[in-house]
């Protein structure tokens, strides 16, 4: 019964989330955990009555579904963050190959024509006394 509460949340979840896409791939979050454990609602309608009868049993087996689902949380964040990291690396280091391709053909810093300018110069510029 641990096993059919967990799916359930999970495809309550993801109904939840982005039903379209669940669609798209041809689940049906009505009928996925009956498919899933061949039983029918009847059934587990049955399951769920017997566990709701038995507060304590009920209640360590919803404690061990929410430790469940937070682990697998805990996973899937860890996994997003080190993609994120790597897709910011990788376009950190595609912009230093462009800056570097720029400036060996002469776009950026090595043009002598090119006065390079700060943030103080407007600052300057705009103070300062022609006399």
């Amino acid at each position: 019964m641990e096993e059919i509460l967990y799916e359930s949340i999970l495809i309550n979840a993801a109904q939840g989330y982005n039903i379209a896409k669940l669609k798209l791939i041809g689940l049906k979050p009505d009928t996925y955990v009956y498919d899933k454990f061949n039983i029918d609602s009847a059934t587990y309608a049955q399951n769920v009555a017997y566990y709701t009868t038995d507060i304590d049993a009920y209640r360590e087996m919803n404690a061990k579904v929410l430790d469940r689902i937070k682990a697998q949380l805990a996973v899937d964040d860890s996994i997003e963050t080190a993609e994120r990291k790597l897709k910011d690396s990788l376009r950190t280091a595609r912009a230093k190959e462009i800056q570097k391709e720029k400036q060996e053909k002469g776009k950026i810093g090595n043009n002598p024509n090119i006065p390079t300018r700060t943030v103080t110069d407007s600052f300057a510029r705009k103070y300062r006394k022609d006399n």
